[in-house]
């Protein structure tokens, strides 16, 4: 086995979309073709295996809990005891954020000997086997557990001050398709879902995507303004506490540290350089 990871290792990791044929002579493998999914592909297949389980094992309510950590940029670790449940959970949680991406490091299962990286000043999002010892857990991290499906934290009882931006009216949304899901959910095993586990995994992130851009993101444009100060290149500048005075005041606390994380910060680059190109091409007609 370990000469067999060592040749797969030797492998040459092949670009997105190509084919790469492995084959070992001393072990009397087949030969094996293998494809390297595109970006949109490899969103693809992981929506389909990771969310229908993540979904289905833990309550969405502690999923808007978990988000709202990931969101904020806070260490979150997901705890079980089965690899593959772990790892779809971890993966899964990663994608829910859509359409922001989390810039930071995911580690679907972070071995026992490197529990230190708990310990690291910048946000995580990992998974492990079992809960760590005390003196071995980062303060400030959130630890879920997936089987007990509670949350832990070092400092004793878990305590959730912030809240997810409008939540009860997106278990509304999500309500009819979660009911669907658990009850196809008892019929095929978790790890092969079937196409109506898909169907209603996919529905749910449509919906959550959905409430993301609409709470965070509406009339995103109408609190940006131009600044001229190189009258050579302008640029499209985002109001912060504009936005914020608008809110309701029940959201403004969540809204306010949100704006200072590198997933917010990534996403509005974006949106404001797509105004900016805008503009330059609307100048050139």
């Amino acid at each position: 086995m370990f000469k067999l990871l060592e040749y797969y290792h030797k492998v040459r990791v092949p670009a997105p979309g190509q084919l790469i044929e492995i084959s070992y002579a001393e072990l009397d493998m087949p030969q094996i073709e293998l494809t390297r999914p595109t970006e949109n592909e490899r969103v693809g297949l992981l929506h389909n295996w990771a969310l229908p389980l993540l979904l289905t094992l833990i309550p969405f309510k502690s999923i808007l809990v978990l988000l709202v950590h990931v969101l904020l940029e806070e260490t979150v670790v997901l705890v079980h005891p089965a690899h593959r449940t772990l790892s779809a959970c971890v993966l899964g949680l990663a994608q829910l954020i859509a359409p922001f991406h989390y810039p930071w490091s995911v580690i679907p299962i972070l071995p026992e000997s490197m529990s230190s990286y708990l310990e690291a000043p910048c946000p995580l999002l990992t998974g492990l086997l079992q809960m760590p010892h005390p003196a071995e857990s980062e303060e400030s991290a959130l630890f879920y557990n997936i089987g007990q499906k509670k949350f832990v934290s070092r400092g004793g009882a878990f305590q959730h001050s912030m809240t997810f931006p409008n939540a009860p009216a997106l278990l509304e949304k999500v309500k009819p398709a979660l009911k669907r899901l658990a009850k196809s959910a008892t019929s095929l095993p978790l790890y092969h879902p079937a196409k109506q586990q898909i169907r209603e995994s996919t529905a749910v992130t449509m919906r959550l995507q959905s409430h993301l851009e609409l709470q965070l993101l509406n009339n995103f444009a109408n609190h940006c303004i131009r600044d001229v100060t190189d009258a050579a290149n302008p640029i499209t500048v985002f109001l912060y506490e504009s936005y914020i005075a608008e809110a309701k005041k029940s959201e403004q606390p969540f809204l306010r540290r949100f704006f200072q994380t590198q997933i917010f910060a990534s996403h509005r680059d974006e949106l404001l350089r797509k105004q900016d190109e805008g503009r330059a091409r609307g100048r050139k007609r």
